[in-house]
């Protein structure tokens, strides 16, 4: 009790009577309790079938053997694979292993994000940094979420790991007088390969060098600096073409990731009227929020009805949530969208540093053309990359780049520390006010009870709801009785299902939603008898597609659980 007492007292008292010592301990306190319950609850509850079986089942097909793109499908770029497939290979196809080591990836990421601020802020500053990216996450950061909905680090946070590791080695080695060659080589490399983490990632890239090329007029010095970082992606990007000519894999690398998003990418991102309310009334929540924590901080109230009226406003806000969307006021228009901000009340704050990005480009324009702190101008132009990744502009995927959007923030506050104490101030009251926030909503969630699951590629995973733990393990159950390894033609957009727990069940490389219109003839034509097909969604159309292959004799149906149907060819 003591320690939530420092807590509050840094909050509310502005930190007047608080040493750094006990400012430092409760910080540390703070980073326990998610470490040690919130975490690891969260990295094995709640399975996503859909999203995790678009990225699991390519790392499983070259654990087990196969090339990437040729034998295997993959939407995105083949570093997530070559990442999780040595951890599958030894310790087995489960999907446990995927989220231990995605959750790791972003711990490093949060890390280098802590190193990057702390050489300009110091310890304590980049530790609440840190802080704050494990906090502001959408596995608990919904008030209506039911459950933690699983850690489930997605494909982004690699590739933002790769840009913000590049960024700190970038911004370490232009502090020295004498730089270090590999360093540079390294930096550049790293930042060119996260193009085959995801392909937007090579907007970063492209950004991050026009401005080294363009700061060598303000700095000669600069010149071997932006020479070495070309021959480091260069190396990067060749070793990444020849590995995947060797396998054979360019032809369908170019098919499945460049034609896929050049051409017709899914859920292309628009800014309209929907996300600009969302932003606008984000930023007012936050300033709402913003404004009662720093009113708090001159008030002497008891530290426990702080923490009480806290408590108080965040499960009342669950309580109203529902309604409030059909509050006469605001009307059905607005409605759904203060609902989404509100819903968002943790996670929705990512926009705000979005909102700052954009705005203070815009205003500090003059300053950043000048080049008067690179280091300032290389996250800014880092982070300015970065969104143009996000193809579905919402608060879920914007929270990925917090660890370099917020290590930005934290330099331009730097640099402002004389012009702007009150604001630096209040704002780190509201981020220590987040970090408890985020643990009042997310610590109840851990002492729900859940479900654990049978199915050998969950074993690990569990679910607050039994009823879609028991659907989702009579499907496994239903595919481990009747078909084999390389035995199954999948047209089903739940990927997961396409894995076992000795390999992949596919007989192709479509293993997800992403499959060619003539995927289902071609398929029928070179399959073998006795052979399985898994057809779930799809619509009337489907049906009736099924139904005609079922007349003709050219396929039986074997069984049949919930919407999966699984068919053996005759």
């Amino acid at each position: 009790m003591a320690s939530m007492k420092v807590i509050l007292d840094i909050v509310l008292k502005e930190g007047r009577r608080v040493s750094p010592r006990n400012a430092k301990w409760t910080l540390i306190i703070l980073a326990f309790l998610f470490l040690s319950f919130i975490i690891p609850t969260a990295l094995r509850v709640g399975v996503d079938t859909y999203h995790e079986g678009a990225l699991f089942p390519s790392a499983v097909g070259v654990a087990q053997g196969l090339d990437i793109f040729s034998e295997v499908n993959n939407q995105y770029g083949f570093i997530y694979s070559l990442v999780q497939a040595p951890i599958l290979f030894i310790f087995g196809n489960q999907l446990i292993l995927a989220r231990l080591v995605g959750a790791f990836i972003f711990f490093l990421t949060v890390f280098f994000s802590y190193k990057i601020v702390k050489q300009k802020w110091g310890r304590q500053a980049s530790f609440l940094v840190a802080l704050v990216c494990l906090a502001i996450n959408p596995s608990w950061s919904y008030l209506s979420a039911p459950t933690l909905d699983g850690f489930d680090p997605w494909i982004n946070q690699y590739g933002v790991f790769l840009i913000i590791s590049s960024a700190f080695l970038t911004l370490r080695e232009f502090e020295r007088s004498e730089k270090r060659t590999y360093v540079i080589l390294l930096a550049g490399g790293l930042s060119l390969i996260s193009t085959f983490v995801r392909l937007e990632f090579i907007l970063v890239w492209g950004l991050q060098s026009i401005l080294l090329l363009y700061s060598i007029k303000k700095n000669q010095t600069l010149r071997r600096f932006f020479s070495y970082w070309l021959i480091g992606s260069f190396i990067a990007g060749v070793t990444s073409t020849v590995y995947l000519i060797a396998i054979g894999s360019l032809p369908d690398f170019f098919n499945q990731l460049v034609l896929v998003w050049f051409s017709s990418p899914p859920n292309s991102a628009s800014l309209g009227l929907g996300n600009l309310l969302t932003f606008g009334l984000s930023c007012f929540t936050f300033l709402a929020y913003f404004s009662v924590i720093n009113l708090f901080s001159r008030i002497r109230y008891s530290w426990l009805w702080i923490i009480g009226f806290s408590t108080l406003v965040i499960y009342l806000l669950k309580i109203l949530l529902p309604s409030l969307s059909d509050i006469l006021l605001f009307g059905k228009m607005v409605g759904p969208y203060v609902q989404t901000s509100i819903d968002g009340f943790l996670l929705n704050f990512s926009t705000i540093l979005v909102v700052c990005l954009i705005s203070f480009c815009a205003f500090e324009f003059r300053s950043l053309v000048q080049l008067n702190d690179f280091s300032k101008v290389f996250l800014q132009v880092t982070s300015l990359g970065l969104l143009f990744q996000l193809h579905n502009i919402n608060s879920a995927y914007i929270s990925m780049l917090n660890p370099i959007l917020v290590a930005w923030f934290m330099y331009w506050l730097k640099d402002h520390k004389q012009k702007y104490p009150k604001l630096i101030l209040g704002l780190r009251n509201t981020s220590i006010a987040l970090v408890a926030c985020s643990l009042v909503m997310a610590f109840p969630l851990v002492f729900n009870p859940s479900f654990s699951f049978s199915a050998p590629v969950l074993k690990g995973m569990s679910d607050y709801s039994k009823q879609d733990r028991n659907m989702i393990d009579a499907k496994f159950e239903m595919l481990d009785q009747h078909v084999g390894v390389g035995q199954l033609y999948f047209d089903c957009p739940s990927g997961l299902f396409s894995v076992s727990e000795h390999g992949l069940y596919t007989a192709d490389k479509w293993t997800w939603n992403e499959i060619p219109r003539e995927w289902l003839r071609k398929s029928i034509d070179k399959a073998d008898s006795g052979e399985f097909l898994l057809r779930c969604g799809g619509g009337l159309d489907g049906v009736i597609k099924y139904d005609q292959l079922l007349k003709t004799g050219e396929i039986g149906l074997v069984e049949v659980v919930d919407d999966f149907m699984l068919y053996q060819f005759e």
